[in-house]
């Protein structure tokens, strides 16, 4: 069985400065936690593809077994992009678990 699916998109050039406002998330980020319910650990990235059309992010979590829950681990993605039409940055976010969410994006200066 073969299985074509096609859909008109509009073609972006990324403006310059278009992630400027991004710069302090780019790159790797870690962390990990102890306490109520259990000891945990993460890491999410947000890096720069497609030649700087779209921002990407990366995360998983992991958290150990607990007398109620065994070992897990979470992971996500979610691609930040600007709308062409809209003029407006967008997100598409899914995870491991079959979320599938699409967002509106703002930073706000706080």
């Amino acid at each position: 069985m073969f299985l074509m699916v096609c859909s008109w998109a509009t073609a972006l050039t990324p403006p310059r400065g278009l992630w400027s406002d991004w710069e302090p998330y780019l790159g790797t980020w870690q962390g990990t936690g102890t306490g109520d319910p259990g000891q945990g650990r993460g890491e999410f990235r947000f890096e720069l593809r497609l030649q700087g059309v779209v921002l990407v992010r990366h995360s998983y979590a992991e958290n150990a077994t607990t007398e109620d829950k065994p070992a897990n681990r979470h992971e996500d993605l979610m691609v930040i992009y600007p709308d062409a039409d809209s003029k407006k940055t967008r997100t598409d976010y899914g995870d491991d678990e079959g979320h599938v969410i699409h967002y509106e994006v703002a930073l706000s200066a706080s």
